[in-house]
């Protein structure tokens, strides 16, 4: 049981972000700033031009269900090449040396820009020098990332 806590979810946490904080400081500007800094996570948060204050605040309300899903994604693509690494379908070379490695495929957001529309995050990888970018829309009453950059 212990080792299935150690490399499973644990890897790739859920719900852990907690803007509450943020989101009564911001409650209470009269005119929205270009940008916000999160004191606890030190986030910067990006604020476009013509972003209304309660989709900000919906926007942090909710921010854990974007981001469980980048963390499911990762422990999905962890546990892919785990397999092919079982199967010995992963070539023993430098190159895929890395995604043998849990830490390859941990990150966490750097910084968040809201725009009116949607909700763009740049991930950086906790251990390995890593980035890439996330563009979240609200669809249907559910959020949904539909660009990876």
């Amino acid at each position: 049981m212990m080792f299935n806590n150690f490399f499973g979810k644990k890897n790739f946490a859920l719900g852990r972000f907690d803007f509450s904080k943020l989101i009564v400081d911001i409650r209470g500007m009269s005119v929205l700033p270009a940008v916000l800094t999160d004191e606890d996570t030190g986030m910067e948060i990006n604020i476009d031009e013509g972003v209304q204050k309660e989709w900000l605040m919906n926007v942090l309300q909710h921010f854990n269900e974007l981001d469980n899903q980048i963390q499911q994604k990762n422990q999905s693509e962890w546990e892919r090449f785990q397999q092919l690494a079982k199967e010995n379908k992963l070539p023993q070379d430098a190159v895929h040396e890395p995604l043998r490695d849990v830490r390859y495929f941990q990150q966490h957001p750097y910084w968040i820009e809201v725009s009116a529309k949607d909700v763009t995050v740049d991930y950086v990888g906790d251990t390995y020098n890593t980035e890439w970018v996330v563009v979240f829309q609200f669809l249907d009453g559910e959020w949904h990332f539909h660009q990876l950059v």
